[in-house]
């Protein structure tokens, strides 16, 4: 085998891959000494029919068995020979190779072909002790406790039946039967029983919920709303449906008072103790924002440092692949951008960026974690896929079973486990520098971030309809 570079051009690589006659025909007879073995021919004994006789009958056949596996012997040969590391699998031209392969044997000429592949970029790995980064600490106020203690107390606020022939008030609950019809026919999400709709708290489309002020127990009534244009279900957005709705019951709110009666009417033995778990609570919260914004510093960080191009196919993919998330997201909104548009062209160059950096850095943790021994356990993986589940209630089957038969897609699963442990890694070696702020100022800072990699496409799973509001 010979191997003459074509092309070195960035990370493109194209070379010629040289197969001699004598080692083309050597893999035919090697082929035809196994065929031998194994079929009967009329007329021979087993094992006895000639070699001659066999290329006759088999030879097409025995001469593309024959180049498939020089093809995958001398492609891999001939990528070690380069001591390049591959972004991707090299793609085979035959195109201007020699097409019948029986001249080759009987011209006694040798075979070639073009091999073309990106290699995965050089780069060294700095010190990460010497980095300083900055986290952003939470502080908790008294106000902060107070705040979730008051909405708690909105959440648990007890309702007082009221007397029969009492109408409807907004801040009343009501628990009501509906019924919705589209162009007279039901539809998935449009019937429920014994609903509980606080009126007034905007958790139904726009309409829905003024249909039932003013309205007493045991009213049957009959309307019509419509759905917004944004409505997620496209089958309903800016669709007229008629609505039957039985009023079972009317509630009126009572006071809550934060109090260790309240506390105990939780489960907790006093208000100190509800106040200590609220807390608590508040805490994981905002230890997870920081942990979150000392991520985004230290990939932010990590974009200054690294600066070499990326392999231009990996690229494309990653474009690719948000600009068709980008596309669902949109299309479940009933937006559209046009084709060719200025505004088009605009959000495919800055998320063409954002692939750009999530190729970038995705190489540079895949160094930092292989350099390290950072892998994921069968353990952490069967985690992930449970939490993956466990985010589509309803759907657990549905997800499931996509996993089961979709081994990519379980591998998929890994990247983002890989990820976690291999920045866990490098926060425990740079240095931190906190800062107190405030929620919003994290918030904000984190809006719009750009991890590496999404959870899960969004298309394996069919959401049910939504009720709520957008």
């Amino acid at each position: 085998m010979q191997v003459f570079e074509k092309l070195s051009d960035g990370l493109k690589r194209e070379i010629q891959v040289v197969i001699p006659y004598e080692d083309f025909n050597c893999e035919i007879n090697k082929h035809l000494s196994e065929l031998k073995e194994r079929v009967h021919v009329p007329g021979f004994r087993a094992g006895k029919v000639p070699i001659s006789h066999l290329r006759r009958l088999y030879g097409p056949q025995v001469m593309k068995k024959a180049l498939d596996s020089l093809l995958k012997e001398t492609s891999r040969n001939a990528i070690e020979s380069c001591c390049e590391k591959l972004a991707f699998q090299p793609q085979i031209d035959l195109s201007d190779s020699v097409q019948d392969l029986e001249m080759v044997i009987r011209d006694r000429i040798d075979f070639s072909y073009l091999m073309s592949f990106e290699i995965l970029p050089e780069f060294e790995l700095i010190d990460f002790s010497k980095l300083e980064i900055m986290r952003m600490v939470i502080s908790i106020s008294e106000e902060n406790v107070l705040e979730s203690l008051e909405h708690i107390a909105e959440s648990n606020r007890p309702y007082i039946k009221k007397e029969p022939g009492s109408v409807s008030i907004r801040g009343d609950r009501l628990i009501i039967d509906f019924k919705g019809m589209l162009d007279g026919k039901p539809f998935e999400g449009g019937t429920g029983d014994n609903v509980s709709l606080i009126l007034g708290a905007g958790d139904y489309i726009s309409g829905f919920e003024e249909k039932l002020v003013n309205v007493i127990t045991g009213s049957d009534l009959s309307f019509t709303v419509t759905f917004p244009d944004d409505y997620p279900v496209r089958a309903l957005a800016g669709q007229e449906v008629d609505f039957m709705v039985h009023v079972r019951e009317i509630s009126g709110p009572s006071e809550t008072t934060l109090n260790d009666d309240f506390a105990k009417s939780l489960g907790f033995e006093s208000l100190d103790l509800l106040k200590e778990a609220v807390r608590s609570q508040i805490s994981k919260e905002y230890d997870s924002l920081s942990r979150q914004s000392l991520k985004r510093a230290l990939f932010d960080k990590m974009e200054e440092i690294y600066s070499f191009d990326v392999p231009p196919t990996l690229l494309q993919s990653e474009v690719t692949s948000i600009w068709k998330q980008v596309q669902h997201d949109m299309e479940e909104k009933g937006e559209k951008i046009e084709d060719g548009c200025s505004l088009e062209e605009e959000t495919r160059s800055e998320y063409k960026r954002i692939a750009e950096r999530r190729v970038r850095l995705g190489l540079v943790l895949s160094k930092i974690g292989e350099l390290n021994g950072i892998k994921v356990t069968d353990n952490e993986l069967k985690k992930a896929l449970g939490n993956q589940i466990r985010q589509y209630p309803g759907h657990e089957e549905e997800i499931f079973q996509h996993y089961k038969n979709n081994p990519s897609a379980l591998s998929g699963l890994q990247a983002p486990v890989f990820e976690e442990k291999v920045v866990d890694y490098l926060l425990s070696l740079v240095k931190t520098i906190d800062r107190i702020v405030e929620r919003h100022e994290v918030l904000n800072y984190l809006e719009g971030e750009d991890f590496l990699l999404q959870p899960l496409d969004p298309q394996v799973v069919k959401k049910l309809p939504k009720r709520k509001k957008q």
